[in-house]
């Protein structure tokens, strides 16, 4: 009978030979496995089970870096994996879309939830243009979406403004879009003509003062109030004019979640109101400033 240091080291011993032939077994199977070819991944990406659009992706190599994610180097995607790509997230924004307006035939699970989030990676990674206007829809979601929309330059502009005037977005949609033009005004400001500007002062009012309640983004009117307000101070070059200043106060007066100067969302009102400027916007000046005129 071994005796328990011995028993420990055979325990150890048959391990190791477990793991490594664990590790020998898989990397049999994984080279006996064939490659899917690009017109099978597109193929997959385009079908009907959402499971099986996602299973896809992992075949698509991309890089997440600090900027956002792009496709690995050396891998050059095909036009038609790309555009299967762009379909199978065109499924999912709708569903979301719904789901964020609250109709009740919306089937945005949970599960389904976090697989489109991996859509919205892969689709950012592509940094292609065509992507623009559904991208521009989830920027809501963050930097993975925020940044490769902001490395298209002023281009973004148009598509930005016409999801916020939207009357059928969500609030999750416009919101998004608030911030990306929040971004785009100190960015590219300089280069607008009176008609963008004319617009995107229209959108701040409109969003300041709360959209009327047949816009779908009324169903949650504070949170698009908030992205509203950085809007709305951008506008004024190092602070708010003093009749948006006017209008946020009066709406926020209105607003029980900014009446609290001890909470996020008072304190960040008090800051606006007294030129204190957004970090977040301070962020993509510092990030994307420097090549702001390159384009």
């Amino acid at each position: 009978m071994l005796d328990p240091l011995h028993r420990k080291h055979c325990l150890c011993l048959g391990y190791a030979v477990l793991v490594v032939a664990s590790f020998f077994f898989t990397t049999v199977m994984e080279a006996q496995e064939p490659q899917r070819t690009q017109e099978e991944l597109a193929t997959a990406l385009r079908s009907s089970d959402i499971k099986e659009a996602y299973a896809a992706l992992g075949a698509i190599p991309i890089v997440r870096g600090q900027h956002g994610p792009k496709i690995a180097p050396g891998f050059t995607i095909s036009p038609e994996l790309a555009s299967a790509l762009l379909y199978a997230f065109e499924k999912g924004l709708e569903q979301r879309e719904r789901e964020k307006r609250g109709d009740p035939s919306a089937t945005f699970s949970r599960e389904y939830g976090e697989m489109f989030l991996e859509f919205t990676w892969y689709l950012s990674a592509l940094r292609d243009p065509v992507t623009i206007p559904v991208l521009m829809r989830v920027a809501g979601l963050g930097w993975a979406v925020r940044n490769p929309l902001l490395a298209f330059g002023p281009r973004i502009v148009p598509e930005a403004i016409l999801c916020a005037e939207d009357s059928k977005a969500s609030y999750d949609a416009v919101d998004g879009c608030l911030w990306m033009l929040a971004y785009a005004v100190p960015l590219w400001g300089d280069t607008f003509d009176a008609s963008t500007r004319a617009r995107i002062r229209e959108i701040a009012v409109l969003y300041v003062d709360g959209p009327p309640e047949h816009y779908a983004s009324s169903r949650y009117p504070w949170a698009t109030f908030s992205s509203a307000i950085d809007l709305a101070f951008v506008l004024g070059g190092e602070g708010m004019d003093d009749d948006l200043k006017a209008r946020v106060r009066a709406r926020a007066a209105k607003e029980p979640h900014f009446n609290n100067e001890d909470d996020y969302w008072g304190k960040k009102l008090q800051d606006r109101l007294a030129g204190i400027p957004s970090a977040s916007v301070a962020k993509v000046l510092r990030d994307h400033g420097q090549a702001r005129h390159d384009r």
